[in-house]
């Protein structure tokens, strides 16, 4: 179907690239018998007041949402020992969050024979059921597995999942029932980082936003995935279809790569489009909106604003528009008149720190900044104080805060100040991006490979569902309090990092780099040249001989540990790790080129080859999106290495040679890691 006339007049600078709920009632989807934050994708019917949460982005899963009122409230602060533990679970990759449906959970997870889609027993955490779905996705990446929660409905369990396929299981058994490629099917181009949003359920329909040609958004038939209508011409992005009524008409909007757009739910119609920006762009946290009011952010200073939905003509009025609460992969949530969440002012969460950013509540209609905790400074540690980035519940009275730190944190919700009565421990030592589902008093959660059940709240007390509920915890069980981080020795490793961990490297940053490797490199011939001469005076070997055996070493070792002591002498971001993996090579070389070396060789080589290994896994585990790319360079070095091994002469003619091919080698091996990097990212 064709899109619409364009809606709206106001246009929104672009937002650079990054390396990506009022409380509800259920607005877009069936009922999941549990609270998450919204983007589960439920919904038979539509209520005024709205929340919609965050669709999780690089990796992270899909949310859901909580009502105003529900019969499920918080408690009034934590037990001094923490909350029980009732199961903990590894699931394998993946960001995707829960679905609840009487006494099982859903959710989805990945291994190295593929993306699956699990049924596990409540109580317990037994798996009950593992379906495969597709093959893995990203398993040796930043960001590996699935990401959207799975949506439960009628005996059915929908899901989707990062290569663009959606798909229907049989709730009970796992038994495929249809899947398809959304990309295939509608000709679109995927969307970066892969698919995040889930299926969202309303009106006996399932509403995806695609992209493509004729594909902004479609509608599918649950019953069987057959399409009943795709209209508009923007691509995707990660925040999921958006189901409300205006005037008492039902709409679904798609909050696009560059756009916000309204359908009309039963025809598909393009009913407006609001031009939001031009090129790369991203939208991950979901909209709110409370009739006729819709609020949207944008990742990393992009800010936020407030649209008015207008009837004549068909489109928006922007009311404010501010550069606070930034929402990237956690969305904000809607209390009374108070928007609650975290405003991401740059770099994301990794293991060894927290985002940058502050928690705030700001007016929901006036977009004026109520309090804020935390600063918006860099730092390698959590302040004691701050919230940090978070997935955000809420009774209505009270805000229950799962931060990407791990640590769960109940507040009050209220506009007057910030107050905490309750914090504790629940998935510490990784990043946490995927909201968390509460459903019968136990809280589920999850980091990108391990999951946690916690009790919340016991039975409530006497006839009233709506009763107060507190958490008490037995004696004799294991709590949240004993769930205690292991050493962080990261900060240690890497005291500085690149001020934008998702942009790829300038060329200033690596012509400096390259200017220290090579520095580090002359520095070690000198002392190789020392201790060539200080030792070995006895031995047979010539000067030179010994001048190679103890260069590559100190080359080593001023590579490696180049980047930490140079991080804390000079508080900047020097990346040495690539001398080190050429003088690894360099050294193998040498091995190789010693007649009767066999086993030695074999021996060298395998080394090499778990050193590559180790500076990969380092790379992911300190978040270094990019640096990884140097390994690609060490074959370019080889023949430098050959060259150098055939100088005639064992004085100090053949140590300069040895030298001159060196730095040679380590330049053509840099700049072939350069090469891929411009290559990819340009």
């Amino acid at each position: 179907m064709g899109g619409g006339e364009d809606g709206g007049a106001s246009d929104r600078s672009a937002r650079g690239p990054t390396a990506a709920q009022e409380t509800r009632r259920s607005a877009c989807g069936a009922s999941t018998r549990g609270h998450s934050l919204p983007g589960d994708g439920y919904a038979d019917g539509v209520t005024p007041l709205i929340p919609l949460a965050a669709a999780l982005l690089l990796g992270a899963g899909a949310a859901g949402g909580v009502e105003v009122g529900t019969t499920e409230p918080l408690p009034g602060a934590f037990p001094p020992n923490g909350l029980p533990v009732l199961w903990e679970a590894d699931f394998g990759q993946g960001y995707s969050g829960f679905a609840a449906d009487g006494d099982r959970i859903y959710t989805q997870g990945q291994s190295l024979l593929g993306q699956s889609v699990l049924c596990l027993d409540a109580a317990t955490g037994e798996t009950l059921w593992d379906r495969r779905t597709a093959h893995a996705w990203d398993p040796a990446g930043l960001y590996p597995g699935p990401r959207s929660a799975p949506v439960v409905h009628n005996g059915r369990v929908f899901y989707t999942e990062p290569h663009g396929t959606v798909g229907c299981l049989h709730a009970a058994t796992g038994k495929p029932l249809w899947a398809f490629d959304l990309y295939e099917r509608f000709a679109a181009e995927p969307v970066e980082f892969g698919l995040s949003c889930p299926p969202v359920l309303a009106d006996g329909r399932l509403y995806l936003p695609v992209g493509g040609a004729d594909a902004a958004m479609v509608a599918l038939d649950p019953a069987t995935g057959k399409t009943l209508w795709h209209s508009g011409a923007d691509q995707a992005s990660h925040c999921p279809a958006i189901c409300i009524e205006r005037d008492g008409r039902p709409l679904v909007l798609g909050y696009l790569r560059n756009a916000l757009i309204a359908f009309d739910r039963e025809t598909g119609e393009q009913l407006w489009r609001e031009k939001l920006s031009e090129g790369y762009d991203e939208h991950a946290a979901r909209p709110i909106y409370r009739e006729p009011y819709l609020w949207i952010s944008g990742p990393f200073r992009a800010g936020s604003e407030l649209l008015e939905l207008t009837a004549d003509p068909p489109g928006v009025r922007r009311v404010w528009k501010s550069k606070v609460l930034s929402n990237d992969v956690c969305s904000s949530i809607l209390v009374g008149d108070s928007l609650y969440g975290f405003d991401l002012h740059d770099v994301q969460a990794k293991p060894h720190r927290p985002s940058r950013g502050a928690f705030r509540c700001v007016d929901f209609l006036t977009g004026e900044t109520r309090w804020t905790v935390g600063t918006m400074q860099a730092r390698r540690s959590a302040e004691p104080e701050a919230v940090g980035q978070c997935s955000v519940l809420s009774d209505g009275e009270r805000l229950l805060m799962l931060n990407d730190s791990g640590e769960l944190i109940l507040a009050r919700a209220t506009p007057d100040r910030y107050e905490e009565p309750g914090r504790t421990p629940l998935l510490p030592g990784a990043v946490v991006w995927t909201a968390p589902l509460l459903a019968g008093g136990v809280l589920y959660a999850r980091h990108q490979d391990r999951a946690v059940a916690v009790r919340l709240t016991d039975a409530p007390r006497g006839d009233n569902p709506g009763d107060k509920r507190e958490s008490s915890t037995p004696p004799d069980s294991r709590t949240t309090g004993d769930l205690t981080p292991a050493t962080d020795w990261t900060a240690a490793v890497l005291p500085v990092e690149p001020e934008y961990m998702m942009d790829a490297p300038t060329r200033r940053m690596l012509g400096e780099w390259f200017g220290v490797c090579v520095a580090l490199y002359w520095a070690a011939a000198v002392v190789a040249c020392g201790f060539a001469g200080a030792f070995g005076r006895r031995s047979d070997r010539p000067f030179a001989a010994r001048f190679r055996l103890w260069w590559p070493a100190w080359a080593f070792l001023s590579g490696a540990a180049g980047t930490t002591a140079l991080g804390h002498a000079a508080g900047a971001f020097l990346f040495t790790w690539p001398l080190a993996v050429h003088a690894a090579l360099w050294a193998t070389a040498g091995v190789a080129s010693r007649p009767g070396a066999r086993r030695t060789d074999d021996v060298a080589a395998v080394g090499l080859l778990a050193l590559f290994g180790l500076y990969y896994w380092l790379c992911r585990r300190l978040g270094l999106a990019f640096e990884w790319s140097f390994l690609a360079g060490p074959p370019a070095a080889v023949p430098f290495a050959l060259l150098a091994r055939r100088l005639p002469g064992e004085g100090w003619k053949a140590v300069v040679g040895e030298i001159a091919c060196g730095t040679l080698g380590f330049a053509a091996s840099y700049a072939v890691g350069c090469g891929l990097l411009w290559w990819r990212y340009g």
